[in-house]
């Protein structure tokens, strides 16, 4: 049985890039080994119990990765240089003085100043454990374990870097929080390294939980997840990171390591067949019908024109003060109406974890409002779902919210809110 003995350093040093800033320090703190003279020889025999003791934070239960592989870049259109001359000569033109203001809200589109390091687990490795300690682990090479490939992408809107992190975990025990765990060990980007993660969300914006086995949706080649920062979207993150996986040097970077991936292009839709004529044959009505039937047939239809009438009306109604809109309902402002496939309207969903999305007609994302959830069980009336109260407050899971993140141009009244919710617009970029 073969033994592989490994250590890791809190921190790795950064590969050297103009374009990157200053590289990162690397461990303050040499371990000291007191000289022993010749007694230091140890023999062969003490080596090996030497190798098989472990310490206690070998005991922890988020899994670590086996390897991983960087890709850092940064996100960008024409070159800062470029734009604050072409500034410049704008301003002069215009007899404008004083220094070029800042341009780092300008649009961008291109991906730049990408580059690559692979760092391999091997003897002599240091990984740091949960609480920042230096750790030794002892590996047994001789009982080989199946192992997922993910790759991570770390965005920052402010710096506009990012940084790809490809790493290997063992499909028997890792799940998505041990990604979320692994990014204050990997991350060479500072911004990127001091930025907090929520959660962690695939291509296409779809949120995925912590407790879920990465095998489940991890199989064959490596899997292109993103990392959900606190105060973003996963849909808005999913759409920022199209640019850096579509870029050709970060497709190059990542088929030179074995992954074979190419971006998802937008399905065409296939044209739609004629519906050629089809031939029902006449059912023969019965001639025999007594009045009975008749007037029980009728009643039926009313009541259900009635029943109808009502989930029409809760459905497009704007909410009004003190009415409670529960968790998983979806409110149209069409109505049932909204259900036939030539009407588009705008809809308004409670979700269950506290959050209120208004889609527009096209489904696209309009404005929400965070809010919060009762705990479990609650013994202080809290009721979860949201709730306008008289004074135009807007309560959701018993707690007062005071913003909304707006994308698009629809309004808060008259629909969905019969009065508009006293609430501070916070402006998101769409």
């Amino acid at each position: 049985m073969e033994e592989l003995r490994m250590t890791s350093t809190p921190a790795v040093e950064q590969a050297s890039n103009p374009t990157l800033g200053s590289s990162k320090p690397s461990l303050k703190k040499a371990l000291s080994v007191p000289k022993m003279g010749k007694k230091s020889a140890a023999s062969p025999k003490r080596k090996e119990k030497k190798q098989k003791k472990t310490t206690p934070e070998t005991d922890s239960t988020a899994a670590k990765p086996k390897s991983f592989r960087r890709i850092r870049g940064f996100i960008t259109g024409e070159s800062r240089r470029e734009r604050r001359a072409r500034k410049a000569a704008e301003r002069a033109a215009a007899g404008q003085t004083g220094p070029v203001p800042d341009d780092e809200e300008e649009t961008v589109y291109g991906v730049g100043g990408v580059d690559a390091e692979s760092v391999a687990r091997s003897k002599g490795d240091k990984l740091l454990d949960s609480d920042n300690k230096t750790a030794e682990i002892t590996v047994d090479t001789s009982k080989k374990t199946p192992s997922i490939q993910v790759i991570l992408l770390l965005m920052d809107g402010v710096t506009r870097r990012f940084e790809l992190l490809q790493l290997e975990f063992d499909s028997t025990k890792a799940i998505v929080s041990d990604l979320l765990k692994q990014i204050p060990h990997s991350v060479t980007e500072e911004a990127l390294r001091k930025q907090n993660y929520k959660a962690v969300c695939d291509r296409n914006g779809t949120e995925l939980i912590n407790s879920t086995r990465l095998n489940t949706f991890c199989t064959g080649s490596a899997e292109i997840l993103v990392a959900v920062p606190e105060g973003m979207l996963p849909k808005e993150v999913a759409r920022l990171s199209k640019p850096i996986l579509s870029d050709e040097k970060v497709i190059a970077m990542l088929k030179s390591s074995g992954i074979d991936y190419a971006p998802v292009e937008p399905k065409k839709g296939s044209p739609s067949k004629s519906n050629r004529g089809i031939e029902v044959p006449e059912m023969k009505s019965q001639k025999k019908s007594s009045g009975t039937n008749k007037i029980w047939a009728f009643a039926a239809v009313a009541l259900l024109a009635v029943v109808f009438q009502v989930i029409h009306v809760f459905l497009s109604s704007p909410l009004k003060p003190n009415q409670v809109l529960s968790p998983g309902i979806t409110l149209h402002e069409a109505g049932l109406l909204s259900l036939l496939p030539f009407k588009e309207s705008s809809s308004l969903e409670m979700g269950t974890q506290g959050t209120m999305t208004l889609y527009g007609p096209s489904k696209e994302i309009e404005w929400q409002i965070f809010g919060a959830t009762c705990p479990a069980p609650s013994d202080d009336g809290c009721r979860n779902g949201a709730v306008l109260d008289d004074a135009g407050d807007l309560l959701i899971g018993g707690k007062a919210v005071t913003s909304v993140h707006v994308t698009g141009d629809a309004p808060l009244s008259p629909w969905p809110f019969e009065k508009a919710p006293k609430l501070r617009v916070v402006r998101v970029r769409g």
